[in-house]
């Protein structure tokens, strides 16, 4: 660990950016990641379950012959109810502290902590990245043998996505709400992968030093000027999927187009109807549909109107029209939009009571493409945004929580429409 080396007595020391922290009575080694459990890591509280980051604390750990005392000791705490936990490695050296002091015949040692990191030279050396290597050997998993460095995380603004987010060269995929990748258009026209990233807790984006060492010269320039120092906290499913090989929940949008193709297949198998047109078309809009890289008007409006291409302008009008025919006649029909016949199909062919509140969902994504989509005057606009987040018993401001609660309903209307038909058929 490095710093100052004192033993047989103790002056405490206080720094602005230590925490002052109790003895541990019991520092036991956490368990390793239960497999069957979901969302379960070395990162996670045992208490609360949220992702603990690294602190630094004035630490004491009672020994039955020495007492040892750690000045801005690296240690896991969580965000949430403020436990603490000892990392693999912190108690390994606090054991071998221990261990000297009986050596020397001391009954106690303290330790000051070395502030100036060390630097991994192997990688990307002349642009001077910001980043702790306290991370890489004391966060559990990412230090190696060899040490040379290749998992230190480095940390940078959440608008250092924008350019790819933005740019058709490059693309953004999110397997899970917190573990993505960038990809880049290549001469073939296809993307090929260049890195996978992480974003933590507080927003920002995170990766592996080694990663970006292999990314080419012009990309890691641009990635350094939006770098930022370490806030020690890698918790995310880009480190469960990455570091423990933990399979993780997909996103959002992922899961909701999931239940989305699940419907339309239960509807063409039990009951012989194709409900969507422009199938390629719809597939190639869902490349379009992930978590917005900054929640502003324009970035969240594209995902959106990516969402009602997919979700209300693949709708085939014409083939429920059809399939109302046999219970509805009158030239009314022609006169109703595909969101509209879906209702009615749901309500009158289906016999679904609740069709108005399972289509509820997809109005509040129509009248939002129209918010984002159209010229429209203020207090008409206004009225419309929140008429929007009435209807999805949103409070909160920003674009965020309407988004999420957007996809969290789609996908319930999916599922509900899925069980429906599959029901009604005796499934």
């Amino acid at each position: 660990m490095g710093g100052g080396l004192a033993f047989a007595s103790l002056r405490e020391k206080q720094s602005s950016p230590v925490e002052r922290f109790p003895t541990i009575s019991d520092p036991e080694t956490p368990l390793p990641p239960d497999r069957d459990r979901p969302n379960s890591s070395v990162l996670r509280c045992e208490r609360c379950r949220r992702w603990m980051r690294l602190v630094f604390v004035d630490y004491e750990a009672p020994n039955e012959s020495v007492d040892v005392r750690m000045a801005a000791f690296p240690i896991l705490q969580c965000p949430e109810c403020r436990d603490y936990r000892l990392t693999p490695r912190g108690r390994s050296f606090l054991q071998w502290l221990a261990e000297q002091a009986r050596v020397k015949g001391s009954s106690a040692v303290q330790v000051s902590r070395k502030t100036q990191p060390k630097r991994f030279d192997s990688f990307c050396k002349d642009l001077d990245f910001l980043y702790d290597s306290t991370d890489y050997e004391y966060i559990p998993g990412l230090w190696r043998r060899e040490g040379d460095g290749f998992l230190t995380p480095v940390f940078f603004r959440p608008d250092v996505l924008l350019k790819y987010g933005l740019n058709d060269e490059y693309s953004v995929i999110f397997a899970s709400d917190t573990y993505g990748s960038l990809y880049k258009k290549g001469s073939d026209g296809h993307y090929e992968h260049m890195i996978a990233f992480g974003v933590n807790q507080s927003g920002k984006v995170v990766m592996w030093l080694g990663d970006v060492d292999e990314l080419p010269v012009e990309e890691q320039y641009y990635l350094r000027a939006f770098n930022v120092p370490s806030d020690h906290d890698v918790g995310s499913e880009f480190f469960q999927g990455q570091i423990e090989v933990i399979f993780t929940e997909p996103s959002v949008e992922a899961a909701m187009l999931k239940y989305r193709k699940s419907f339309l297949e239960v509807v063409l198998l039990l009951r012989d109807l194709k409900l969507t047109r422009l199938d390629k078309e719809s597939f190639e809009e869902t490349r379009r549909v992930a978590r917005p890289i900054a929640w502003t008007d324009n970035l969240v409006g594209a995902v959106i109107q990516a969402l009602h291409k997919i979700c209300i302008e693949s709708l085939d009008a014409s083939a429920l029209r059809k399939a109302l025919r046999n219970v509805e006649t009158g030239p009314d029909l022609d006169q109703q939009g595909s969101l509209k016949l879906m209702e009615m199909w749901l309500a009158e062919v289906e016999g679904l009571a609740d069709a108005s509140r399972v289509m509820s969902p997809f109005y509040v994504l129509n009248d939002l493409r129209i918010l984002f989509a159209h010229l429209l005057p203020t207090p008409k606009a206004q009225e419309l945004h929140s008429t929007c987040r009435s209807r999805l018993g949103v409070d909160a401001p920003g674009w965020q929580v309407v988004y999420l609660k957007l996809m969290e309903c789609l996908a319930q209307s999916y599922r509900d429409l899925t069980e429906a038909i599959s029901e009604g058929s005796g499934c």
